[in-house]
């Protein structure tokens, strides 16, 4: 490698700068690799873009060319924009919510909370519009790729940031080619290319403000441009916008992890404790034995001599007798303190980030995130049928063929009816040196040729042949099968009376063709909760999760305390609580609740059935699937009436002006 035009870093070894300058070859190195194993991919999703988009670009260049030379119109009939736009509204209209629950009963209020405050952060930072551009990105081309991080930029909370999900252009982020998960977190690297000004640039990294000064990158671009690396210029500086492109390279490093478990913790305490080496674990252990002894010291008075400590005093007649006890109990305290805990040591695997230029390593540091392995990109991919990555692929890909063979026989029938004479031609034999003439208007509608003598001869229109048009219906139906969008699931029939219940199980049915496609959206989906309860656990403080979760009244709501005389301010459980929720580690399972009116109206109305028929619905069920404003308030009403069967409080509570008249069992409502 050539040397650097750049004056040392002041903070930097000549051996340190050397070093980096290798970390940058090998980097770069890297992704490289991973963008010419997706080279043909990233082509591919360009053609299904097009194919979307429509117009000349859902053709190919030489059908378009071959049509214009041959004056012939070159139309879209654009059924696939229609299929992903019916795919992604089928998605938005039965999105889920987050809802996170821990394993056990007992702290059941963390996990309405940690649902709660989500839900939240998603609400303030967008994330549905964000999803449904994945969604609909992956499902076109075969990739879609967020982010989720933590972020003070552009934000009103500049103390404490908000947890957000950012959009990701496919072409930005880049993966270790060898993984082989859908979700790519068996990578051992993954990252994304950030176009920033110089001016960006120097403010997020001002220990190397001179390598972003004009006449620097000047120094490095003429250096470079006659050597082997030359093809980097444009991949890193733009000299029209005199942006600099800068890579986040996420990547894992194997470690060996130092663990102290106290075998005694006290329930509520960490009872894993890790450490930077075992250097340091085997230090706290002889500090936690020290702070044992010391608990135990002499005291002295003019009557007495007793040695105090956390299990009590014993008196000594002298000086000496106490010393030597005090010296053994120490040892004692200190030996049993030391066994309490448990020094392993394990290999493990640690997250990393740097970030570089095409000529400069800006930093490399542990992970932000603690010790959270989870790379924060959740990719979406719903079609990979080998390990090859040209096998990615989303619903676009197979309808190439069809909508093009559609097109194309469109634009032949399209072309016969616009060349094809409007009415009948009469002309006559005998006045064959006016036919050139008699041409340039037939196309005319309402041209009738002039003749004299002998009969005319008629050119009438040619009919369209019913084989083009079973070809068109063909393609059609082609793309339905192909795509798994068949026409009962978007709501067609086929015969003009057909009941309610036999729509829904066509329905259902037509699902199978888009499981799979669903199924690997869900997964990224639940991904992304995992990682969002883990940015909160990190970055929002109590008081912030106090603030977004409301009143004491709607805490004592969610800790099933409403209607009780509560021993304790509710405030100061919630704060517990909390605390709990941000410090300790357990386990959060991740399930989902329906978020879009269609599908909780659904819901609902299963529910109010079962009420009907006489079985104990929980009302407060019913409430929190419906649509109905201020559910707590319905809820705590019902919990203080406390009267009558639960259908029956539900009745008066929530029944009550819903609508048409009905009743099931026990004069339930049941027009909801």
């Amino acid at each position: 490698m050539a040397k650097s035009p750049f004056p040392k870093s002041k903070v930097r070894t000549k051996d340190e700068e050397a070093s980096a300058q290798q970390v940058l070859k090998d980097t770069r190195s890297q992704v490289e690799s991973a963008f010419e194993a997706t080279a043909k991919l990233r082509s591919e999703m360009e053609i299904d873009d097009d194919l979307i988009i429509g117009g000349e670009r859902a053709w190919k260049k030489e059908d378009v060319a071959a049509l214009t030379a041959d004056k012939r119109p070159v139309t879209s009939f654009n059924v696939a924009q229609g299929i992903i736009n019916f795919l992604c509204g089928y998605e938005l209209d039965r999105r889920s919510d987050f809802r996170y629950f821990p394993r056990g009963t007992e702290d059941e209020f963390i996990g309405r909370a940690a649902t709660s405050l989500v839900k939240y952060q998603s609400d303030v930072t967008r994330s549905l519009a964000i999803e449904s551009r994945q969604f609909r990105q992956g499902a076109i081309g075969g990739l879609g790729v967020s982010k989720i991080c933590h972020s003070t930029d552009l934000c009103d909370d500049l103390m404490e940031g908000e947890v957000i999900e950012k959009d990701l252009a496919r072409n930005a982020w880049y993966c270790d080619p060898f993984a082989r998960r859908p979700d790519r977190n068996d990578a051992s690297y993954q990252g994304e290319l950030l176009w920033m000004t110089p001016d960006e640039a120097e403010g997020r990294w001002p220990q190397h403000v001179s390598r972003f000064q004009g006449d620097n990158i000047g120094a490095w671009l003429k250096q470079y441009a006659s050597t082997g690396e030359a093809k980097h210029l444009k991949e890193f500086y733009d000299k029209a916008s005199r942006r600099i492109r800068v890579m986040e390279h996420w990547y894992r490093k194997p470690v060996k992890a130092v663990l102290v478990i106290d075998q005694a913790a006290p329930k509520g305490e960490e009872a894993v404790l890790r450490m930077g080496s075992e250097k340091e674990a085997e230090q706290f252990v002889r500090q936690q034995a020290d702070l044992a002894g010391k608990q135990y010291h002499v005291v002295s008075t003019d009557q007495e001599i007793a040695v105090i400590g956390p299990d009590g005093a014993r008196a000594f007649t002298n000086q000496n007798d106490a010393d030597r006890f005090l010296e053994r109990t120490r040892t004692q305290a200190g030996a049993t303190m030391a066994a309490r805990y448990e020094v392993i040591v394990k290999p493990t695997t640690i997250l990393r980030v740097r970030h570089l230029t095409g000529w400069e390593l800006l930093d490399d540091a542990p992970s932000p995130y603690g010790v959270d392995w989870r790379f924060p990109y959740a990719v979406f991919i719903p079609y990979q049928d080998s390990d090859d990555y040209d096998s990615i692929k989303g619903l676009a890909r197979d309808m190439r063929d069809p909508v093009r063979e559609l097109n194309w026989h469109y634009a032949t029938m399209l072309d016969k009816i616009v060349r094809g004479p409007k009415n009948p031609i009469f002309w006559s034999h005998a006045d064959q040196h006016n036919m050139e003439k008699y041409k340039s208007q037939i196309h005319r509608a309402g041209f009738m040729g002039v003749y004299a003598g002998a009969p005319p001869t008629i050119l009438a229109a040619p009919p369209i042949a019913q084989e083009e048009l079973s070809l068109i219906q063909y393609c059609v139906q082609m793309l339905m099968q192909i795509t798994g969008i068949t026409g009962e699931l978007m709501g067609q029939t086929t015969q003009k009376t057909v009941s309610g219940r036999a729509i829904q199980a066509r329905q259902a049915g037509s699902l199978v063709g888009v499981g799979w496609l669903m199924m690997q959206w869900l997964e990224c989906r639940r991904y992304k909760a995992e990682l969002k309860i883990r940015r909160i656990q990190q970055y929002c403080s109590v008081e912030k999760m106090m603030r977004i979760l409301g009143d004491e009244d709607r805490v004592a709501v969610d800790m099933g305390l409403m209607g009780q005389e509560l021993l304790v301010n509710p405030s100061e459980v919630t704060y517990q609580k909390l605390k709990e929720l941000q410090t300790l580690s357990f386990d959060l399972a991740v399930d989902f609740q329906e978020a879009s009116p269609t599908a909780r109206s659904a819901v609902s109305s299963q529910l109010m059935q079962m009420m009907a028929i006489g079985m104990p619905v929980p009302p407060e069920i019913i409430v929190d699937a419906s649509d109905v404003p201020k559910k707590e308030e319905i809820k705590a009403a019902l919990k203080k009436q406390g009267m009558g069967p639960p259908n029956e409080a539900f009745a008066k509570v929530l029944g009550a002006g819903q609508g048409q008249s009905g009743s099931g069992p026990n004069g339930v409502n049941t027009s909801v």
